[in-house]
């Protein structure tokens, strides 16, 4: 009986929900979901306010689990000597017998301060053991060149050369993030070793107020779904 007992198109809105009762409808819906988060959060990352929220709230985030701010400006000073270094260094770096020699090498040529080599060679050895930032969660599906979803390029012809030309602004805009978020691990686990923490002590307090988003329960992959950026 259309529209006496509920709306036609009520009705069809319930109908076309029910739909999700089947498993291979269910399965398709939630890969189109993913789809769309992904594009979603690939290009509200790919902006200067994220990358700024996300430098404040890093900031903020070691201030409030004890960060002496004279460290955070040392940790950034020599954070940054060692992106030089990497950079100037290039294919030389691979002359290096163990990560250690390196590091010697990178005290010597960037005139690293003795009062703080200790602590950052613990850093640079072991804060990668704090986790990632969020932009490792939303891109950790993608490989080899990304395209205009966040994901990788695929089909063929012009669709997927402009699908490519369109990702790299993305893709630029990833690689600024992930060194925004491990010279705040760097940091935050040099000042805790300059405090007096051993090194696995501070990693432990760097990943405890620095939040790894690559550490997913099973509830944070369904609700990641639905709401995406759930932490």
């Amino acid at each position: 009986m259309p529209d006496t007992v509920v709306k036609a198109e009520l009705a069809g809105v319930f109908n076309n929900i029910s739909k999700l009762k089947n498993i291979n409808e269910r399965n398709a819906f939630l890969k189109g979901l993913n789809t769309y988060n992904q594009s979603v959060k690939t290009w509200y990352t790919t902006s200067v306010g994220f990358h700024t929220r996300n430098i404040i709230s890093n900031y903020f985030q070691m201030f409030a689990g004890g960060a002496s701010p004279r460290n955070i400006s040392r940790g950034i000073g020599i954070s940054n000597k060692w992106n030089e270094y990497l950079k100037e260094t290039g294919p030389a770096l691979t002359k290096f017998e163990d990560l250690d020699r390196m590091i010697d090498d990178f005290f010597k040529v960037k005139n690293i301060s003795k009062a703080d080599q200790a602590a950052a060679r613990d850093a640079l050895k072991y804060s990668g053991g704090a986790g990632f930032g969020d932009l490792e969660e939303v891109y950790s599906g993608s490989f080899g060149k990304m395209g205009i979803t966040g994901r990788e390029v695929t089909g063929t012809g012009l669709a997927s050369k402009a699908s490519e030309l369109v990702g790299k602004l993305p893709s630029a805009s990833r690689s600024f993030g992930n060194k925004i978020e491990d010279q705040a691990r760097f940091i935050f686990t040099f000042d805790g070793v300059k405090g007096g923490l051993t090194a696995q002590e501070s990693v432990a307090r760097t990943a405890k107020f620095l939040v790894d988003y690559s550490d997913l329960s099973e509830l944070d992959q369904v609700a990641k779904q639905f709401i995406p950026f759930w932490m």
